[in-house]
C-alpha cells in the first residue's frame, strides 16, 4: 500500500485493539484498515470469536502484523450468562492489552466493547455503526419489541462512553439523533461506507447475454430474499432464458430463510442456488446485474463490489441502499417490498440491453470516486488522528 506520507511524519504509534463479532470480517471488511494502521506504524491487536478456528484468516492477520487473540462472543444469543460471559472476555483483554484505542464494530462489540474500554479508561473509544440489525427492523412479537428498546438504552449507554462514532449512511445516524442514542455534543462522522478494493474487484467485460441476475447477501428476510425469489418466479413466466443466482448461507438468527424453502425455489426452477461463497468474483463476472431488495443496511458491500467490478445494481430506495444509486445511472432504485417495480427495473435491460454496459461502467466510476476503500480509510485514519 503506497501513502503519500513517511511513517515518520505520521503521529506517535498508538496500541490498538479492533473487536469484531465474526473472524471472517477482519479480513474480508476491515482487511485495508488493518494494513493502514499497521503501516502507520501502529501496534495492531484484533479480538473475535474462534479467531484460530479459520486458519487461511488468522494466517493472514499475522503476516500483516497484527496480533490476534480469541474472545467468547455469542452473535445471536440472548442470554444474560453469554452477555456476562463476553463482558468478562473484554474485560480480560483489556487488561492484558491494555490499548491506547479501542475499535468496535457490529452490536456487541460495539455495545460491550464501548462500555469495558471506558472501565478501562482506554484514551479513544470508537465505534463503527455499520449497520442498525434486526433489533432496530424485526418486531413481530412482543418479546423482539422488548429487545429492541434494550438493545436501544444498550447503545444509549454505550455510546455516550465513545470518544467518536463513525456512521456508514446519514439515515442510521438520524435515527440514533431521533430516539436520544447520540447526544447534541457527541463526535461522529459519516463515512462512504467500508469501501471497496478496487483492484480487488477489478472491472470485467459483461458476458454474453441472456441476462443473468445475481443476489448476494445473507439469506435473511430483511434482505429482501422473498422479494428476489418472486421477481424470478414471475419473470420466468415472461422471459424463460432470463436466470437468477442466489448467493449466501443460512443464518440462525429472528427472520431467516429456511433451507427448505430455498429448495421449493430452486425445485420450481425459478433460481440457482450457490450457497456461501469466500469469493463472489466469479459469480460477479457471469452475472449482467446484482439485485439487492433489502429493507435497510449500512452500505452494502455486495453492491460496492458489483459497481467495482462494472455491474448495474437494482437496490430498494431505502437507507444505506440509496446512496449507493443514482438512479438511472449505475442501476435503479424501488420501493422496498414492491416486487412489481423489481420486475419492471429487470425488464428496462431486457428491452435495452445496451444498458448494462452503460451503467455498469458508470457504476466503476462512481466506485472510484467515492467507495475507494483506501479513500475511506484515510478519512477513519485521519478522524481517529492515528
Amino acid at each position: 500500500m503506497s501513502n503519500d506520507k513517511k511513517p515518520t511524519d505520521f503521529p506517535s504509534p498508538v496500541k490498538i485493539l479492533m473487536v469484531a463479532s465474526l473472524a471472517s470480517s477482519l479480513r474480508n471488511f476491515r482487511g485495508n484498515l488493518i494494513l493502514e494502521m499497521i503501516n502507520r506504524g501502529h501496534e495492531v491487536h484484533v479480538a473475535a470469536p474462534n479467531l484460530f478456528k479459520d486458519n487461511a484468516n488468522t494466517e493472514w492477520l499475522e503476516k500483516a502484523g497484527a496480533i490476534a487473540h480469541n474472545i467468547y462472543l455469542s452473535r445471536a444469543s440472548l442470554s444474560p450468562f453469554n452477555e456476562l460471559r463476553t463482558i468478562v472476555s473484554l474485560l480480560k483483554i483489556m487488561l492484558k492489552v491494555r490499548p491506547g484505542l479501542f475499535f468496535g464494530y457490529t452490536i456487541k462489540p460495539v455495545i460491550w466493547g464501548l462500555i469495558v474500554s471506558s472501565w478501562c479508561k482506554i484514551p479513544q473509544r470508537v465505534g463503527l455503526i455499520s449497520g442498525l440489525g434486526y433489533t432496530f427492523s424485526y418486531k413481530k412479537n412482543k418479546i423482539f419489541k422488548l429487545i429492541s428498546y434494550i438493545s436501544q438504552m444498550l447503545y444509549r449507554t454505550a455510546i455516550r462512553r465513545s470518544t467518536l462514532v463513525f456512521f456508514q449512511n446519514p439515515d442510521d445516524l438520524n435515527v440514533f439523533r431521533d430516539l436520544g442514542i447520540i447526544s447534541p455534543v457527541q463526535n461522529v462522522a459519516l463515512i462512504n461506507g467500508s469501501g471497496v478494493d478496487l483492484n480487488f474487484f477489478p472491472e470485467k467485460p459483461m458476458p454474453p447475454l441472456p441476462l443473468r441476475c445475481l443476489f448476494i447477501g445473507r439469506l435473511l428476510e430483511d434482505k429482501g430474499v422473498r422479494e428476489y425469489a418472486e421477481t424470478a418466479k414471475v419473470l420466468g413466466e415472461s422471459y424463460a432464458d432470463v436466470h437468477f443466482t442466489l448467493v449466501g448461507g443460512l443464518n440462525e438468527r429472528p427472520g431467516s430463510i429456511s433451507a427448505q424453502e430455498i429448495n421449493s425455489w430452486v425445485s420450481d426452477g425459478n433460481l440457482r442456488w450457490e450457497g456461501e461463497l469466500d469469493d463472489v468474483r466469479t459469480a460477479i463476472t457471469d452475472s449482467h446485474l446484482l439485485v439487492l431488495p433489502s429493507y435497510r443496511e449500512g452500505t452494502p458491500r455486495a453492491v460496492l463490489e458489483a459497481m467495482s467490478m462494472g455491474r448495474p445494481v437494482i437496490v430498494t430506495d431505502v437507507p444505506g441502499c440509496r446512496e449507493t444509486v443514482i438512479d438511472g445511472y449505475n442501476g435503479f432504485k424501488v420501493p422496498v417490498r414492491d416486487v412489481a417495480a423489481i420486475v419492471r427495473s429487470i425488464e428496462k435491460f431486457i428491452h435495452t440491453p445496451d444498458n448494462l454496459m452503460k451503467m455498469g461502467k458508470a457504476g466503476r466510476n462512481l466506485a472510484i470516486r467515492k467507495y475507494d476503500v483506501h479513500k475511506v480509510n484515510k478519512v477513519m485514519v485521519s478522524k481517529m488522528k492515528l
